[in-house]
């Protein structure tokens, strides 16, 4: 505000300066400033914002010779500046951004000597810049963004010689650029992005040497960039995304030495890059994702030798790679998802002698990919391999074992995919394998046991698979295994027990899951099963009881179950227990009372049980007891439980069945 003003003011004005500071605390009951704040002649700033009833500024703001900063920014009402502002020696900062009702500047602000940045942003009203803009010598910053009224810049504009950064983004109604604007030799930033009715750029902006940042996203109309664009020696970062109706490059912007980021995204009309891309020795990111026309790569991208993420997503049309993509020795990060006409990939790039920094391979939804280059195996420091919905994928190639260092494998939704080849076990730092909704695969390796980091396991919906082999107990690392939707697996293999580190395990409609073996006991660390909809599960072994970690026990819709073991009451650590639908059940054992922890006990639709054990009254952390659908003498059991214990309720709207951890990789 203007405290540290005040203390630079004549020790006999202390006292008066300080009940005027108080007036101008920016608030919305605020509409004028005092017309004699030309007292004040030490005053260096001026905060006025989010006063949005101020109407006007003092015309003898201009006498304040000291002030160097004036914030006017969300004045909402403010229409214009006196035009004394322009008598502001040492004024620096001039912020008016959000100023809807500003429709205009005064000519006389170009006598700012001293201004280095000016923020108009967002003023909605203002059409156009006076001519003495250009006269602003000392201007560093200069933001016009979303000032949606106006049309263009004066010529005068290039005469800004101190200007580094010009943002006009979102101007939606410019439709040019003055040819004056080659002349402004500090410019550094330019941000045209959103400016709809742009068609084209003048060639004089090659003359801005020392332009770094360049956005032209979303210039929905700009059919061409012009030649000159090559002469922009230390552009770093180009930004085309969504240029809808761009069609092409020039030859020229081979000659961008220093171009080290460029964005096509969502450049749906582009059909092809030109030869000379490949000159970009600089080029670390290159962004194709969404060019829906574009049909091939030119073989010159191999030359790209500083690239390191190549996105090429949903280029729905693209058929094949170019073999130099092999050549790419610096490539990190290569997206390929969603390009459906990709049917292979080149034998480079399997092989990718070079290619030994490549970390990421995205190939989800290449629908018309049927299979992987046994060469693949070359890809030494491959941490992630993304083959989700790749639906005609037909098999992995042995090769696929000699990848070292990956840690996450997707081939989810792979629906032709029938078994893994015995070379996956040699993959000793996978952690994550996600085989959810691969319907057709039937038949698991010998060589699973050697996947001694896999930490997370997704077998989820893999309709065929009737059975686990024995030496799944070696995953020793493993934390979570899903199988859920396993519709034909009967029995778990007694080495389950030998899974010391599994904390979440989801067989959740396991619809032929008859029992579970005795082993399930030795699962010391598990925290939550969940077995809801298994409807041949007629019983629970006695050595559930010893899962001392079990937190959540979800049995929801285990319409066989008829009973529970007593060493349910060894569950110490147990707190949510899901009983909903098991219509056959007909009795809770004494020992539910031992579950100390209990807080949520769900028996909704447990129309045969006839009564609750007197024990649940020792259960003092239970919260939430729902006997709906119960017979009534159950009912009220439940309500004289919630009478003795007043934090007690009875029903719930929360959801019916325990929630369970969606796979967070990939």
């Amino acid at each position: 505000m203007l405290r540290t003003a005040i203390r630079a003011t004549d020790t006999g004005f202390q006292a008066d300066a300080l009940s005027l500071v108080q007036s101008l605390v920016p608030n919305e009951r605020v509409t004028s400033l005092p017309d004699d704040i030309s007292v004040l002649s030490a005053l260096t700033a001026v905060d006025v914002s989010s006063c949005e009833k101020l109407e006007r500024l003092p015309d003898d703001i201009g006498d304040l010779a000291a002030l160097t900063s004036l914030d006017a920014s969300y004045c909402t009402i403010l229409h214009g500046l006196p035009t004394c502002v322009g008598s502001l020696p040492a004024l620096a900062t001039l912020d008016l951004s959000q100023c809807y009702s500003l429709s205009r500047l005064p000519d006389s602000i170009g006598g700012l000597a001293a201004l280095t940045e000016l923020n108009v942003s967002r003023c909605h009203d203002l059409t156009r810049l006076p001519d003495s803009i250009g006269d602003l010598v000392s201007l560093k910053q200069l933001n016009l963004s979303v000032c949606r009224t106006l049309t263009g810049l004066p010529d005068s504009i290039g005469n800004l010689a101190s200007l580094t950064a010009l943002d006009m983004c979102e101007c939606t109604q410019l439709t040019n650029m003055p040819s004056s604007i080659g002349k402004l030799a500090a410019l550094a930033t330019l941000d045209l992005g959103g400016c709809d009715m742009l068609t084209s750029l003048p060639e004089s902006i090659g003359g801005l040497p020392a332009l770094t940042s360049l956005n032209l996203s979303r210039l929905v109309v700009l059919r061409r960039l012009p030649n000159s664009i090559g002469h922009l020696t230390a552009l770093a970062e180009l930004n085309l995304r969504r240029c809808d109706s761009l069609e092409s490059l020039p030859d020229s912007v081979g000659a961008l030495a220093a171009l080290t980021r460029l964005c096509l995204g969502s450049c749906t009309r582009l059909t092809s890059l030109p030869v000379a891309i490949g000159a970009l020795r600089s080029l670390r990111v290159l962004e194709l994702a969404g060019c829906e026309a574009l049909t091939a790569l030119p073989d010159s991208i191999g030359n790209l030798s500083a690239l390191v993420e190549l996105n090429l997503c949903n280029c729905r049309r693209l058929p094949a790679l170019p073999d130099c993509l092999g050549e790419l020795s610096q490539l990190a990060w290569l997206d390929l998802s969603a390009c459906s006409q990709l049917a292979s990939l080149p034998g480079t790039l399997g092989k990718l002698t070079l290619l030994t920094a490549l970390e990421t391979l995205d190939l989800r939804e290449c629908h018309s990919l049927t299979s992987l280059p046994d060469t693949i195996g070359g890809l030494a420091a491959l941490t992630k391999l993304n083959l989700s919905e790749c639906e005609n994928l037909r098999g992995l190639p042995d090769g696929i074992g000699n990848l070292v260092s990956l840690k996450q494998l997707n081939i989810s939704a792979c629906r032709t995919l029938t078994e893994l080849p015995d070379s996956i076990g040699n993959l000793a730092s996978l952690t994550a394998l996600d085989m959810c909704d691969c319907t057709m695969f039937y038949k698991w390796p010998s060589s699973i046991d050697n996947l001694t980091a896999l930490a997370k396991l997704d077998l989820s919906n893999c309709d065929m698979l009737s059975s686990l082999p024995e030496s799944i107990g070696g995953l020793t690392a493993l934390t979570w295994l899903n199988l859920s939707g396993l519709t034909v697996l009967r029995r778990l293999p007694d080495s389950i027990g030998h899974l010391v580190s599994l904390a979440k395990l989801d067989l959740r409609c396991c619809r032929s899951l008859e029992s579970l073996p005795e082993s399930i006991g030795d699962l010391a660390a598990l925290t939550h099963l969940c077995l809801c909809a298994c409807e041949h599960l007629a019983s629970l072994p006695d050595a559930v009881g010893a899962l001392r970690s079990l937190r959540v026990l979800d049995l929801s819709g285990c319409d066989a179950l008829t009973a529970l073991p007593d060493s349910i009451g060894n569950l110490s650590a147990l707190a949510e227990f899901n009983l909903y639908g098991c219509t056959r059940l007909l009795e809770l054992p004494d020992s539910l009372g031992e579950v100390a922890q209990l807080t949520s006990l769900d028996l909704l639709d447990c129309s045969q049980l006839a009564s609750l054990p007197d024990t649940l009254g020792k259960l003092t952390l239970l919260t939430e007891i729902d006997t709906r659908g119960c017979q009534e003498c159950v009912t009220q059991a439940a309500e004289a439980l919630c009478q003795r214990n007043c934090r007690l309720r009875r029903g719930s709207e929360r959801g019916r069945h325990a929630r369970w951890p969606a796979i967070q990789y990939l």
